[in-house]
């Protein structure tokens, strides 16, 4: 395991496309080279209105329950979330967790289910 301090530095690198993939806690967080130069504004344009409320409740239990339900074989994705969405989720939870001040267990755990949803869509 490596140590926090050296997990945030090797997620900066990440941020800007230095490496492919770092393992962070139990999966490894990859950047989606077409997304990594989008600014956050670009990135969330692509996420807001969309009912990321039927993906996941909120809080560290909502995303919890919501990871438990997509391991127990449940179709947890709601109508009107796609794979660009997905990605795009995806790319602001990464930023987030390079960002020590940002970093939360809530952005861990929902990266987390968006990388073994986009996994099931051959992505």
């Amino acid at each position: 395991m490596i140590s926090r301090s050296v997990t945030v530095a090797l997620l900066a690198l990440l941020t800007v496309g230095a490496w492919e993939s770092v393992a962070i806690g139990d999966f490894a967080v990859a950047p989606r080279s077409a997304l990594a130069g989008k600014t956050l504004k670009e990135l969330t344009a692509n996420t807001r209105g969309l009912p990321w409320n039927k993906l996941w409740d909120e809080g560290t239990d909502g995303a919890t329950k919501a990871l438990a339900r997509l391991r127990n074989g449940e179709k947890i994705v709601p109508d009107g979330l796609g794979r660009e969405a997905l990605e795009a989720y995806g790319e602001i939870a990464r930023r987030a967790l390079a960002n020590p001040t940002k970093a939360t267990e809530v952005q861990r755990l929902r990266l987390q289910i968006i990388e073994e949803l986009l996994k099931g869509l051959g992505g």
